[in-house]
């Protein structure tokens, strides 16, 4: 007996606390426990909610630096963008293949459970050994489209446990050579993963990275992972973390994002604007300045499907989570009812009506808060529930827009001629 929710077909929890919930999977060092830390071990999950709780692990400014990698970093930025968000961490071994990171066999499912399925945004990055010697394929690491891969099969799994994992951000750290040799990411068919190519490319910041971390050649290379998912774990589920008014990522009085980069260390002002133009038709996420705008951007929210279809788009993919879960959760208590048919083996309007009444509850939210548009319920009073012992509801549902371009037309006129 169970609830089963599908997505596409036909179609929350309204609490938008658990919209935001967090997990990081990074590749680092085990840190013992003693001299006032915690520690925490290699595939080890733990929760914290603040940069001070990392710390008590032993996660410090200090770790990166000292074993050359990008954790703690990617944990103060998650923070830095969502102070008051929840997060779960793990770190895995550095010599895992990156699709092995994501494998749902092993390190990553063990997190999403431990977190009891509340986990919506996963982000991976990557922290190679000092050893390792990337194979570039199509500007980039050649690991990157199995760990797309290794992704969406984890986030398909999740639904199917009814534990929906809308968004995975993947590292797509040490960017090489002409951007206009990458993959056209909106090719694959992996709707809940994105790629983020951008990083902070502030003086101090890029200085440090080349003077104070062991393994500096590497660190230089990353991508922004804790900062795109602490954007979009601080925004409403239905925003695209591009919206420029509400997702500024710059600091100046902590002097981050002063500057934005690739994960080339390129700033894009040494592309074309057809380069950079390339790079969003394609799916790949960076960030961006304007002259007009005095902070730094999010380019936009991308997944590594199509454009034209209903996922393509991280906020997409989340309203529908939310929509999908909080449906499950209201007709969970119906299971086993007992349904009650008119002499003409159809439905009884009374019984249609209990169900509808529970069943609307969790979209009325998301529709009072304008996470959706609009939605339509439908209970087919002639189907068959006796032959099939499955009660269905359809849903259809209007997510919200999103404005990507604004274009604005301005002529003089000659007042007398009016």
């Amino acid at each position: 007996m169970s609830v089963q929710v599908y997505r596409g077909t036909n179609p929350l929890s309204p609490d938008a606390s658990a919209d935001g919930v967090s997990a990081l999977i990074i590749q680092g060092v085990p840190i013992a426990n003693g001299g006032g830390v915690s520690g925490i071990g290699l595939n080890e999950s733990k929760m914290v909610r603040s940069v001070a709780e990392a710390e008590l692990i032993g996660i410090t400014q200090s770790y990166d630096e000292t074993e050359g990698v990008m954790c703690y970093y990617h944990i103060k930025e998650f923070f830095r963008l969502n102070p008051k968000g929840e997060l779960w961490i793990m770190i895995v071994a550095q010599s895992l293949a990156w699709s092995a990171v994501l494998s749902g066999s092993t390190a990553a499912k063990r997190l999403l459970s431990d977190a009891a399925g509340k986990v919506r945004i996963l982000g991976v990055a990557f922290n190679p050994l000092s050893a390792y010697t990337p194979v570039i394929d199509n500007a980039i690491d050649s690991q990157l489209p199995d760990a797309i891969s290794a992704a969406q099969l984890l986030s398909d799994y999740m639904y199917e446990e009814n534990k929906p994992l809308p968004v995975i951000v993947i590292e797509g750290r040490g960017l090489t050579g002409n951007v206009s040799d990458l993959i056209d990411l909106r090719t694959l068919s992996a709707p809940n993963v994105s790629v983020v190519i951008g990083a902070d490319h502030s003086y101090e910041f890029r200085d440090a990275l080349a003077n104070d971390y062991a393994n500096a050649s590497f660190v230089q290379r990353h991508a922004a992972v804790g900062t795109l998912i602490g954007a979009i774990s601080r925004a409403q589920v239905n925003h695209s973390v591009a919206w420029v008014e509400k997702n500024d990522v710059q600091d100046v009085n902590r002097k981050v994002f002063l500057a934005a980069a690739m994960s080339n260390s390129n700033l894009p002002s040494a592309y074309t604007n057809a380069n950079l133009s390339d790079l969003k038709s394609k799916g790949w996420i960076h960030f961006y300045k304007d002259v007009d705008a005095p902070g730094t951007y999010i380019s936009d929210s991308p997944t590594c499907v199509a454009i034209n279809t209903p996922y393509a788009f991280i906020e997409l993919n989340r309203t529908m989570a939310k929509a999908s879960k909080g449906i499950r959760a209201a007709l969970l208590p119906s299971v086993a009812m007992p349904v009650v048919f008119n002499p003409d083996g159809k439905l009884r309007r009374t019984t249609i009506e209990e169900l509808s009444a529970k069943a609307k509850k969790p979209l009325e939210a998301m529709v009072k808060a304008e996470e959706v548009s609009a939605y339509s319920l439908i209970i087919d009073p002639a189907q068959d529930v006796l032959g099939t012992q499955t009660l269905v509801v359809r849903y259809e549902i209007v997510p919200t827009g999103t404005a990507r371009t604004i274009e604005a037309y301005i002529n003089f006129i000659n007042p007398f001629n009016t």
